[in-house]
């Protein structure tokens, strides 16, 4: 190979991994992103949840009223 693809192999190289002075590349980034996005979801699925259940209480509530 070249210098001009050996110098492309390392740009990519760089932009993916990091190099000595930026240690954060692409790979980093994208699971810093998974991470965030898997706790979106998990504080949707939660509030999506207490809104289902505050709804059938209030579907029901002369039942449970009547209940205790």
């Amino acid at each position: 190979m070249d210098d001009k693809h050996v110098r492309m192999i390392e740009d990519i190289h760089t932009a993916l991994v990091g190099n000595d002075y930026n240690d954060e590349g692409l790979i980093k980034k994208v699971s810093k992103i998974e991470t965030k996005v898997n706790t979106h979801d998990t504080m949707f699925k939660v509030g999506a949840g207490i809104i289902a259940f505050l709804t059938g209480v209030a579907a029901f509530w002369n039942d449970i009223k009547s209940i205790f």
